[in-house]
Protein backbone atom coordinates (compact mmCIF):
# COMPACT_ATOMS: atom_id res chain seq x y z
CA UNK A 1 0.00 0.00 0.00
CA UNK A 2 1.34 3.05 -1.00
CA UNK A 3 -0.72 6.21 0.52
CA UNK A 4 0.62 9.85 -0.31
CA UNK A 5 -1.32 13.38 1.25
CA UNK A 6 -1.41 16.56 0.13
CA UNK A 7 -2.29 19.58 2.98
CA UNK A 8 -1.94 23.11 2.85
CA UNK A 9 -0.91 23.59 6.34
CA UNK A 10 -1.43 27.48 6.95
CA UNK A 11 2.02 28.52 8.05
CA UNK A 12 2.26 30.87 11.17
CA UNK A 13 -0.59 32.92 9.17
CA UNK A 14 -3.63 31.77 11.50
CA UNK A 15 -4.12 31.79 15.35
CA UNK A 16 -2.15 29.57 17.27
CA UNK A 17 0.07 28.19 14.63
CA UNK A 18 2.09 25.98 17.41
CA UNK A 19 -0.69 24.61 18.68
CA UNK A 20 -2.44 23.82 15.45
CA UNK A 21 0.87 22.52 13.66
CA UNK A 22 2.11 20.19 17.12
CA UNK A 23 -2.13 18.40 15.89
CA UNK A 24 -1.35 18.28 12.75
CA UNK A 25 1.68 16.77 13.24
CA UNK A 26 -0.21 14.20 15.69
CA UNK A 27 -2.68 14.04 12.95
CA UNK A 28 -0.32 12.54 9.99
CA UNK A 29 1.47 10.41 12.32
CA UNK A 30 -1.45 8.51 12.78
CA UNK A 31 -2.13 8.99 8.98
CA UNK A 32 1.07 6.95 8.18
CA UNK A 33 1.24 8.25 4.65
CA UNK A 34 4.35 7.42 2.44
CA UNK A 35 4.62 10.84 0.68
CA UNK A 36 3.40 13.89 2.27
CA UNK A 37 3.03 17.32 0.27
CA UNK A 38 2.70 20.20 2.09
CA UNK A 39 1.81 23.69 1.03
CA UNK A 40 2.22 26.96 2.95
CA UNK A 41 5.22 25.77 5.47
CA UNK A 42 6.64 28.27 5.74
CA UNK A 43 8.36 28.25 9.47
CA UNK A 44 11.44 25.64 9.40
CA UNK A 45 11.76 24.70 13.29
CA UNK A 46 7.95 23.69 12.80
CA UNK A 47 8.49 22.09 9.91
CA UNK A 48 11.40 19.90 11.32
CA UNK A 49 9.41 19.32 14.03
CA UNK A 50 6.52 18.24 12.44
CA UNK A 51 9.25 15.74 10.42
CA UNK A 52 10.19 13.95 13.67
CA UNK A 53 6.52 13.07 15.05
CA UNK A 54 5.88 11.62 11.56
CA UNK A 55 9.29 10.14 11.07
CA UNK A 56 9.73 11.20 7.71
CA UNK A 57 12.64 12.79 5.94
CA UNK A 58 12.37 16.37 4.63
CA UNK A 59 13.34 15.93 1.18
CA UNK A 60 12.65 19.46 -0.94
CA UNK A 61 11.40 22.33 0.45
CA UNK A 62 10.77 25.62 -0.39
CA UNK A 63 10.13 26.86 3.30
CA UNK A 64 11.06 30.23 2.86
CA UNK A 65 9.11 31.71 0.19
CA UNK A 66 5.84 28.99 -1.08
CA UNK A 67 6.29 26.88 1.39
CA UNK A 68 6.38 23.80 -0.35
CA UNK A 69 8.23 20.92 0.71
CA UNK A 70 8.06 17.06 0.57
CA UNK A 71 8.46 14.52 3.14
CA UNK A 72 8.99 10.77 2.52
CA UNK A 73 11.41 8.16 3.35
CA UNK A 74 11.13 6.53 -0.25
CA UNK A 75 14.09 6.27 -2.34
CA UNK A 76 14.28 9.36 -3.67
CA UNK A 77 16.09 9.34 -7.44
CA UNK A 78 16.11 12.93 -8.28
CA UNK A 79 14.46 16.62 -7.10
CA UNK A 80 13.76 19.63 -8.40
CA UNK A 81 12.46 23.37 -7.84
CA UNK A 82 10.80 24.98 -11.20
CA UNK A 83 9.61 28.69 -10.92
CA UNK A 84 6.49 29.56 -12.83
CA UNK A 85 6.56 32.13 -15.89
CA UNK A 86 3.08 32.97 -15.49
CA UNK A 87 3.27 35.90 -12.61
CA UNK A 88 0.30 37.17 -11.00
CA UNK A 89 0.01 41.42 -11.19
CA UNK A 90 -1.16 40.61 -7.61
CA UNK A 91 0.97 38.98 -5.25
CA UNK A 92 4.05 39.89 -4.06
CA UNK A 93 5.99 36.55 -4.20
CA UNK A 94 6.79 34.51 -7.18
CA UNK A 95 4.71 30.89 -7.28
CA UNK A 96 6.59 27.67 -7.95
CA UNK A 97 6.49 23.55 -7.86
CA UNK A 98 8.54 21.41 -6.82
CA UNK A 99 8.86 17.50 -8.22
CA UNK A 100 10.57 14.31 -6.85
CA UNK A 101 11.14 11.33 -8.47
CA UNK A 102 10.75 8.14 -6.39
CA UNK A 103 11.29 4.35 -6.87
CA UNK A 104 8.71 2.75 -4.97
CA UNK A 105 9.37 -0.98 -5.21
CA UNK A 106 10.90 -0.96 -9.05
CA UNK A 107 8.23 1.31 -9.81
CA UNK A 108 9.10 5.25 -10.71
CA UNK A 109 6.71 7.28 -9.79
CA UNK A 110 6.98 11.77 -10.05
CA UNK A 111 5.32 13.76 -7.65
CA UNK A 112 4.91 17.28 -8.18
CA UNK A 113 3.27 19.49 -5.31
CA UNK A 114 2.56 23.19 -6.16
CA UNK A 115 0.50 25.73 -4.89
CA UNK A 116 -1.21 28.02 -7.29
CA UNK A 117 -2.59 32.07 -7.28
CA UNK A 118 -5.17 32.67 -4.48
CA UNK A 119 -6.86 35.97 -5.23
CA UNK A 120 -10.40 35.22 -7.04
CA UNK A 121 -10.05 37.81 -9.68
CA UNK A 122 -6.85 35.83 -10.80
CA UNK A 123 -8.29 32.86 -12.79
CA UNK A 124 -6.30 34.11 -15.83
CA UNK A 125 -2.48 33.67 -13.61
CA UNK A 126 -3.85 30.09 -12.17
CA UNK A 127 -5.08 28.85 -16.07
CA UNK A 128 -1.47 29.78 -17.13
CA UNK A 129 0.27 28.07 -13.99
CA UNK A 130 -2.11 25.14 -14.27
CA UNK A 131 -0.78 25.25 -18.39
CA UNK A 132 3.10 24.95 -17.21
CA UNK A 133 2.56 22.35 -15.07
CA UNK A 134 0.73 20.04 -17.35
CA UNK A 135 3.07 20.94 -20.28
CA UNK A 136 5.91 19.56 -17.53
CA UNK A 137 4.38 16.47 -16.46
CA UNK A 138 3.63 15.31 -19.92
CA UNK A 139 7.01 15.88 -20.95
CA UNK A 140 8.33 13.53 -18.54
CA UNK A 141 6.32 10.81 -19.51
CA UNK A 142 6.61 9.07 -16.22
CA UNK A 143 3.67 7.70 -13.88
CA UNK A 144 2.90 11.35 -12.58
CA UNK A 145 1.04 12.88 -9.15
CA UNK A 146 0.22 15.94 -9.47
CA UNK A 147 -0.60 17.41 -5.82
CA UNK A 148 -1.84 20.44 -4.04
CA UNK A 149 -3.24 23.72 -2.97
CA UNK A 150 -4.91 24.77 -7.14
CA UNK A 151 -6.77 27.54 -5.59
CA UNK A 152 -9.21 26.36 -8.29
CA UNK A 153 -12.85 24.63 -8.19
CA UNK A 154 -12.96 20.88 -10.33
CA UNK A 155 -15.01 22.90 -12.83
CA UNK A 156 -12.46 25.91 -13.55
CA UNK A 157 -10.49 26.47 -16.65
CA UNK A 158 -7.24 25.64 -15.34
CA UNK A 159 -8.33 21.86 -14.08
CA UNK A 160 -10.30 21.26 -16.66
CA UNK A 161 -7.43 21.80 -18.70
CA UNK A 162 -5.55 19.18 -17.09
CA UNK A 163 -8.29 17.13 -17.40
CA UNK A 164 -7.56 17.24 -21.00
CA UNK A 165 -4.32 16.77 -20.85
CA UNK A 166 -5.03 13.20 -19.56
CA UNK A 167 -5.06 14.27 -15.54
CA UNK A 168 -7.71 12.48 -13.66
CA UNK A 169 -9.20 13.66 -10.14
CA UNK A 170 -8.60 10.59 -7.66
CA UNK A 171 -11.40 11.26 -5.74
CA UNK A 172 -13.78 8.70 -7.54
CA UNK A 173 -16.61 8.58 -5.17
CA UNK A 174 -19.26 10.93 -6.20
CA UNK A 175 -20.41 11.66 -2.62
CA UNK A 176 -17.13 13.07 -1.67
CA UNK A 177 -16.69 14.84 -4.53
CA UNK A 178 -19.16 17.20 -3.39
CA UNK A 179 -17.68 17.70 0.10
CA UNK A 180 -15.22 20.78 0.53
CA UNK A 181 -11.55 21.29 1.49
CA UNK A 182 -12.21 25.00 2.31
CA UNK A 183 -14.94 24.79 4.28
CA UNK A 184 -16.90 27.86 5.94
CA UNK A 185 -17.48 24.96 8.99
CA UNK A 186 -14.09 25.40 9.66
CA UNK A 187 -13.73 28.37 12.39
CA UNK A 188 -10.70 29.12 11.20
CA UNK A 189 -11.88 30.24 7.61
CA UNK A 190 -13.94 32.93 9.55
CA UNK A 191 -10.59 34.99 10.16
CA UNK A 192 -9.85 35.62 6.43
CA UNK A 193 -10.76 38.93 5.10
CA UNK A 194 -11.66 37.66 1.51
CA UNK A 195 -14.79 35.00 2.41
CA UNK A 196 -15.30 32.00 -0.09
CA UNK A 197 -17.80 29.45 -0.34
CA UNK A 198 -17.15 25.87 0.14
CA UNK A 199 -14.57 24.63 -2.56
CA UNK A 200 -12.86 21.23 -3.25
CA UNK A 201 -9.48 22.76 -4.45
CA UNK A 202 -6.98 20.67 -2.45
CA UNK A 203 -6.23 17.95 -5.04
CA UNK A 204 -4.41 15.15 -5.74
CA UNK A 205 -4.10 14.20 -10.16
CA UNK A 206 -2.96 11.19 -11.64
CA UNK A 207 -1.51 11.28 -14.92
CA UNK A 208 -2.10 9.41 -18.23
CA UNK A 209 1.15 7.78 -17.56
CA UNK A 210 0.06 6.82 -14.02
CA UNK A 211 -2.02 3.77 -15.40
CA UNK A 212 1.50 1.87 -15.99
CA UNK A 213 2.05 2.48 -12.18
CA UNK A 214 -1.53 1.54 -11.00
CA UNK A 215 -0.83 -1.74 -12.68
CA UNK A 216 1.25 -2.43 -9.80
CA UNK A 217 -0.43 -0.29 -7.38
CA UNK A 218 -4.03 0.30 -8.51
CA UNK A 219 -6.10 3.45 -6.24
CA UNK A 220 -7.85 2.39 -3.84
CA UNK A 221 -9.40 4.99 -2.26
CA UNK A 222 -9.09 8.97 -2.19
CA UNK A 223 -10.70 10.70 0.95
CA UNK A 224 -10.65 14.19 2.76
CA UNK A 225 -8.48 13.98 6.15
CA UNK A 226 -7.07 16.65 8.46
CA UNK A 227 -10.51 17.98 8.85
CA UNK A 228 -11.62 17.49 12.14
CA UNK A 229 -10.98 19.68 15.42
CA UNK A 230 -8.87 18.73 18.17
CA UNK A 231 -11.32 18.52 21.93
CA UNK A 232 -10.21 22.28 22.04
CA UNK A 233 -12.17 22.73 18.66
CA UNK A 234 -8.71 23.73 16.98
CA UNK A 235 -8.87 22.61 13.42
CA UNK A 236 -5.23 22.31 12.05
CA UNK A 237 -5.67 24.66 9.42
CA UNK A 238 -8.05 26.98 7.28
CA UNK A 239 -7.40 23.76 4.55
CA UNK A 240 -8.63 20.47 4.86
CA UNK A 241 -5.91 17.23 3.60
CA UNK A 242 -6.28 14.92 0.78
CA UNK A 243 -5.20 11.40 1.61
CA UNK A 244 -4.69 9.05 -1.97
CA UNK A 245 -4.26 5.22 -1.31
CA UNK A 246 -2.80 2.53 -3.62
CA UNK A 247 -1.92 -0.83 -3.65
CA UNK A 248 -3.28 -4.38 -3.51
Amino acid sequence: MLKIVTFNIWGTFGPDPEKRWDYASSYLAKLDCDILCLQEATDLKLLEELAAETQKKILHADWQETGLATLSNLKLEAKDLVTYQAESPLEHYVRKFIWCRFDVQGQKLLVVNTHLSWKPEDNETRTLQAKELADFALKEKLPTLLCGDFNSEVKSEGIEMLNDAGYEDTMKDPELKKRPTWDNQNTLVKSHVIQFPDRRIDLILAGPDTKTFQNAFPLKDCKITLNQPNEAGLYPSDHYGVLSSFGI
